[in-house]
């Protein structure tokens, strides 16, 4: 699923929050280029796809957003 930070909210701590409460088995990938977020959320379990990597794989921005 793709989720959005709520208006005022610090998007780093819904992804590092949303990470942590998931059980560690749990299949996650998570996109981003900023690197203390890939730093959080690796060492919680998570894989790390970059917004480039993405995109090259045939993924597409979403207008408005």
């Amino acid at each position: 699923r793709v989720q959005f930070s709520p208006a005022g909210v610090i998007a780093d701590d819904v992804i590092r929050a949303e990470v942590a409460a998931l059980p560690s088995k749990t299949p996650l990938v998570v996109v981003t280029n900023d690197q203390a977020i890939v730093t959080d959320v690796r060492n919680a379990g998570a894989n790390v796809l970059s917004s480039d990597t993405l995109l090259a794989l045939g993924g597409r921005p979403v207008k408005g957003n």
